[in-house]
Formats: structure tokens, C-alpha cells, sequence
């Protein structure tokens, strides 16, 4: 999309980290598509991140990845 959204760490607890929104680079409106947030829980030897994707005023799409440890 050539755009690079920056977010913030707007809250830190147990495990988990939520990023917001705050700008990006090429956004010439905030209406326009791209990444709104993001979640990372990390329990044990599991990582999961949540993702929204943002256009048209709302979340259009909402991502859910699950990563776990190996041995």
C-alpha cells in the first residue's frame, strides 16, 4: 500500500500489549485503508497477535495469528 503506520503501546499488563493508531507515512486520510491496531499476548510458549484493519470510518477486518514454541 506504501504506507508505514506508526502505533503506541497504549497499555501494557499480564502478557499482553495493545498498539493503537497515531499516524502514518502516505495516509492522506485517516478514512484511507490500513493497519489500526494491534495486540500481542504472550503466555507461556504461546504468542498470539490480533490485528484490525481500518477503512471507511471502521474495522473492516479483523486477523487473529497463534504462535507456539516448537520443542
Amino acid at each position: 500500500q506504501g504506507i508505514q503506520p506508526r502505533m503506541r503501546a497504549d497499555e501494557v499488563k499480564d502478557g499482553v500489549v495493545k498498539f493503537t493508531f497515531v499516524d502514518s507515512t502516505n495516509l492522506k486520510s485517516r478514512d484511507m485503508p490500513h493497519m489500526d491496531s494491534l495486540e500481542l499476548n504472550i503466555a507461556g510458549d504461546k504468542l498470539t497477535e490480533k490485528w484490525d484493519y481500518f477503512a471507511n470510518g471502521k474495522v473492516t477486518e479483523h486477523a487473529v495469528f497463534e504462535f507456539k514454541r516448537k520443542g
